[in-house]
């Protein structure tokens, strides 16, 4: 170090700094059960000084026993032999996860099955007797008793144990499946089983619903073997099986479609089994359950059989009565813009060509469409045609005659 005196002579001196490496350590952190204490240590000084005091013997030495309620951090100044002081720290954790253990309930195995034992709420586990299990030391394992056995599990973790049974009954199911039976075709049938919990039926496409339940409602096309997988209250498997079989299909044809005139009428004359009959609708018939009833329908009409067999199997055909042929012309009809009767037109049924022409009453045709769904909107070469009466002419066709004529008047009225 250089400085000047007061005279202003230069002085000059020196200092030593010593620097001394001493080591000092603590235990280490730790963890420990409610109630119960541990010692604690610093190594490395002469003297020692521990906070908080509260919970320890002695706050003065280097290794005090501490005994916290909870989870504490001991903080120690450690006094070297060249007088430094250092500071460290030992945490104690206090472990308060209490064992909240859950098991199976006692529960019940087929003979020859295995069952699944589950523990939880706990570190560590372990399953008597061993020789029974597939993995004593685990929370879950299979068991495969032969005979009711008791298992014993034992169920840990760093403070606390726990120990319970589970009792395995081992037994043998009893099941059964109704009915065999013959149905008709198209027909729908309860299957049904019993002496189960739950219940799998092996798929078909003839099953309509019930697939989990212990009855099915199917309709089979074939005769169809309807299988069952049953498991009982204890868990126990069984299979069952049942027989649906099909009566022969009853066969009718009503007979080919009919084109009558209006007023007129036809007789039915269907082929087909033997059995009861009924024909819908029946308003237009002398006979709805007659087998060759005579029919006097006043528009087209779809008449269907049905019949039934000796062995209540049902089926039906239908056939269609039409009508000739039906056409209609108004006599007036007001184009005034109201969207009321605006047009003159023609109405039908079974009208298979159609051709209409209107004149005035100097002979000139005015208006011509060859589509009876168009009519005449009063008009001529873009004008209003005046009040009047004006002539129309129709040609048509329909299903039993391929020509014919109508003449008549229509009165233009605005």
């Amino acid at each position: 170090m250089n400085t000047i005196s007061p005279n202003g002579c230069p002085l000059t001196d020196s200092v030593t700094i010593s620097i001394y490496k001493e080591n000092t350590s603590t235990s280490g952190d730790t963890i420990i059960c409610p109630g119960d204490s541990t010692q604690i240590f610093a190594f490395g000084g002469v003297s020692y000084s521990w906070t908080p005091t509260s919970s320890i013997n002695n706050s003065l030495i280097s290794n005090p026993i501490s005994f916290p309620i909870s989870t504490t951090k001991y903080l120690v100044n450690i006094t070297t032999p060249m007088g430094c002081i250092k500071k460290d720290s030992v945490q104690i954790r206090m472990d308060s996860n209490i064992l909240v253990p859950k098991i199976n309930n006692d529960t019940t195995i087929c003979n020859g099955y295995r069952i699944l034992l589950q523990a939880s709420g706990g570190t560590n586990y372990s399953w008597k007797p061993t020789y029974l299990v597939t993995n004593p030391l685990s929370p879950s394992t299979l068991a495969f008793p032969t005979l009711t056995t008791n298992f014993i599990v034992e169920i840990s973790n760093y403070c606390y144990r726990y120990t319970d049974t589970v009792e395995v009954t081992v037994i043998n199911p009893s099941t059964s499946i109704i009915p065999n039976d013959t149905i008709c075709k198209g027909d729908s049938i309860l299957v049904s089983a019993s002496g189960g919990l739950h219940y799998l039926w092996k798929n078909d496409v003839s099953i309509l619903t019930g697939l989990g339940f212990s009855s099915i409602y199917t309709n089979p096309s074939i005769p169809t073997e309807y299988t069952v997988f049953i498991t009982d209250t204890n868990g126990c498997k069984d299979t069952n099986s049942v027989l649906i079989d099909i009566y022969p299909e009853p066969k009718i044809d009503a007979g080919k479609d009919v084109i009558i005139e209006l007023g007129g009428n036809t007789i039915f004359n269907p082929k087909g089994d033997k059995g009861s009959i009924i024909w819908t609708p029946s308003y237009s018939l002398n006979c709805s359950t007659c087998r060759n009833p005579q029919a006097f329908p006043d528009k087209n009409t779809v008449y269907t059989i049905y019949l039934t067999d000796k062995n209540g199997c049902k089926t039906s055909d239908s056939l269609l009565v039409r009508i000739g042929g039906v056409l209609y012309l108004p006599n007036t009809f007001t184009p005034e813009g109201d969207g009321y009767n605006e047009r003159f037109m023609a109405s039908g049924v079974n009208i298979t060509k159609f051709n209409l022409k209107i004149f005035n009453r100097w002979g000139e045709l005015i208006y011509e469409s060859n589509d009876i769904n168009v009519g005449w909107d009063g008009t001529f070469k873009g004008k209003k045609c005046k009040i009047d009466s004006y002539v129309w002419k129709v040609t048509y066709s329909h299903l039993t005659e391929q020509t014919n004529f109508k003449m008549g008047h229509v009165n233009l009225i605005r």
